[in-house]
């Protein structure tokens, strides 16, 4: 099929049963409209059908082991379904596929490769469980508009969601590494992002220029990364962390005017302790807080819910509130 000139479109190709692998680059110079595939191909090698924009739908056979990279970049797909049989998916398989809307993962993968679903369509992803990483760009210059990670995940690395319009984030407790950019850039409306129990590390420019209106730090958080929160509509900072000379605050983790115009919410008894380390002591407005009341709760539809500065709201967003029910008043950490 490897011609110096494209062809004319084929309407359909089918792939013989006996088939195991499609090599590399197979249909490089062929327009085709349709593929069957069989049962019995182990192997789709890499840039195998890139760049086919008439390929609109394809349905890969139980069996399928391997996908190589950019093995279907900038195709026409509409939507996939991944076979369970999956053991290794190469890069940017489904980068630049601008009309891929819809996607099923498959069970038992450890790993989301790198560019995966980069400048696709994508709005929304169900991770499997299992996942334990997050490649770098996976979904970068996506549609994506909401994520839920898997307790299983443990690292996202650089640029996994930079440029989507992500506008809810449900982290789970086990992630310890969020890498440069990952969240950079993300233009959905205004976030409450409660990082996760187990985070060490927040890479540099993790949530540059994003809306993320309120931040909770854990106490676990080793390291944060100059440029962190810098450009994002921060209008409160919550930490727990309990030993802040050994979490160095970078100069510039935020815009100047969140230092001196937002309030820093730090455990009971920690405000001196605060404004004696460098650049946590940037921040103008330190106000202590009880953090041990804090829980995850589940909405309480009998419940009135408080933001910390007194305001009711009817259907809370993640964050931290206020919640009154039964004449008794409790702050608690809504994920």
């Amino acid at each position: 099929f490897r011609n110096d000139m494209w062809t004319e479109c084929i309407d359909t190709v089918d792939i013989p049963s006996t088939i195991t692998e499609i090599p590399f680059l197979l249909f490089c110079n062929v327009k085709i409209k349709s593929v069957i595939l069989h049962e019995g191909l182990k192997n789709i090698g890499g840039s195998a059908f890139k760049g086919q924009k008439e390929l609109t739908e394809i349905e890969l056979p139980e069996g399928l082991e391997v996908i190589g990279d950019m093995a279907f970049e900038s195709s026409g797909l509409k939507a996939i379904r991944l076979p369970n049989s999956i053991k290794l998916l190469g890069k940017s398989i489904f980068s630049s596929c601008k009309d891929l809307e819809e996607a099923v993962l498959p069970e038992g993968i450890l790993e989301i490769p790198a560019g995966l679903f980069s400048y696709s369509s994508i709005t929304t992803i169900i991770l499997p469980a299992g996942v334990q990483k997050i490649g770098g760009g996976a979904f970068s210059g996506s549609k994506l508009q909401s994520i839920e990670f898997p307790e299983s995940l443990r690292e996202i690395e650089s640029s996994a969601f930079s440029s989507t319009p992500l506008s809810s984030v449900k982290f789970n407790d086990g992630v310890e590494t969020i890498g440069w950019r990952a969240f950079s850039d993300m233009n959905g409306e205004g976030l409450s992002i409660i990082l996760p129990y187990n985070l060490k590390t927040i890479g540099q420019e993790a949530f540059l220029d994003s809306q993320v209106k309120e931040v909770i730090i854990q106490k676990n958080v080793q390291s944060i990364g100059e440029d962190a929160f810098k450009g994002c509509p921060i209008e409160k900072v919550i930490s727990l962390i309990d030993q802040p000379r050994y979490t160095p605050l970078p100069f510039q983790a935020f815009d100047d005017n969140v230092f001196l115009y937002k309030p820093l919410y730090v455990p009971t008894g920690l405000v001196d302790e605060y404004r004696r380390v460098i650049y946590w002591n940037k921040f103008y407005d330190i106000f202590e807080m009880d953090m041990s009341s804090l829980d995850r709760v589940t909405i309480d539809s009998e419940s009135h819910y408080f933001t910390i500065d007194g305001r009711e709201v009817a259907a809370p967003e993640n964050g931290l509130y206020i919640i009154r029910k039964d004449g008794k008043g409790q702050k608690i950490l809504k994920k």
